[in-house]
């Protein structure tokens, strides 16, 4: 291990952790931090090699496992990375009250390269205080996840690495799990495993138990133009201004029982005044990590809508459209039919 290297880093580590976790930091400060933080990892351990090489996610029967550039990417995403980092501490602070047994065990599934969501704790937290479980099916990710702790001299806060599909796993083969912690999805649930991943590893948790995220909602609604875009964004419009029609997926990980994940197809009738009224029919996503830290609408990649109707150039005859969520190696999502 370069110590020099790793102990520069955690000095560096101090003092963006001292930002992203202050709930009054600005916005420009959290995004300046996060890409600092982006930075200083990729010369550690980097990624840019996989910019243009041809290295494949892993396709699960889940879901795809994105490669380890695209996951170490996910980073800058600053208001997805600060809420997540700060939805993860204030839950290690609620287990450590919940729970006299320590250190408080986290397992933290889909790490991609850096465990980026860890680091902070690193300097708020001893070893002694909380322990990982790091979970990468990613073989090539894995790898790096494991020299990039390594040469941070982190890997004391390890007590596990685990290549392997998360939704292969069975808690009881591990010690007391208090927190899991799973961010392995795009915009509406689309492509990534965490709709399968949740509801494999959420029944297995101990009572008391914390789950993160806490709740995920998908529903459809309505929007006019804002003139401004013709993505159906909101760009400024009050979440107030859309019509909701219906929730798709509420994915709350305390209620899901260790049952065959089945989900209802779900119709919304297309009316002329719709047709009329609205310019868009878009799927939302909304996400509770921990009680407060809350990714709303268009906070993030995460929570951009997905257009499914423009309705100025939609054939004018639909009247209805069908969701269906449907999880398979190939095409993890929604499955949208028009009549």
């Amino acid at each position: 291990m370069d110590s020099n290297r790793g102990l520069n880093f955690q000095k560096e580590l101090v003092d963006i952790s001292n930002v992203i976790l202050n709930r009054n930091s600005y916005p420009g400060e959290l995004l300046k931090h996060t890409h600092v933080l982006f930075t200083e990892l990729e010369k550690i351990n980097s990624v840019e090699s996989f910019r243009h090489a041809t290295v494949d996610a892993v396709i699960l029967e889940s879901g795809k496992a994105i490669d380890p550039f695209s996951a170490a990417h996910c980073l800058i995403d600053y208001c997805r990375t600060t809420r997540f980092m700060r939805a993860l501490y204030d839950a290690v602070l609620e287990a450590k009250t919940r729970f006299s047994k320590k250190p408080i065990h986290i397992f933290y599934a889909g790490t991609g390269p850096y465990a980026s969501l860890m680091l902070p704790l690193t300097t708020r937290f001893s070893p002694d205080e909380i322990q990982f479980s790091m979970v990468e099916v990613h073989p090539i990710t894995f790898e790096m996840l494991k020299s990039t702790l390594n040469t941070l001299g982190f890997e004391k806060y390890v007590k596990n690495y685990i290549n392997q599909d998360a939704c292969t796993i069975r808690l009881s083969d591990y010690d007391d799990v208090h927190i899991i912690i799973t961010e392995t999805m795009q915009a509406a649930l689309k492509k990534e495993p965490q709709v399968s991943i949740t509801h494999f590893l959420a029944p297995q948790l101990q009572k008391g138990g914390i789950f993160i995220p806490e709740q995920i909602h998908v529903w459809a609604g309505l929007i006019k133009s804002t003139g401004n875009s013709n993505s159906g964004e909101l760009n400024g419009v009050s979440r107030e201004k859309i019509n909701r029609l219906a929730t798709l997926i509420n994915l709350d990980p305390y209620s899901i029982e260790d049952n065959p994940i089945e989900f209802a197809e779900i119709c919304i009738p297309i009316s002329n005044e719709m047709k009329l009224n609205y310019q868009y029919l878009n799927l939302y996503t909304e996400i509770v990590m921990f009680k407060d830290n809350i990714l709303n609408i268009c906070d993030s990649g995460l929570t951009m809508p997905r257009q499914i109707i423009n309705f100025k150039t939609a054939n004018p005859l639909i009247h209805e459209v069908k969701f269906q969520y449907q999880i398979n190696a190939e095409s993890t999502g929604f499955n949208v039919s028009f009549n």
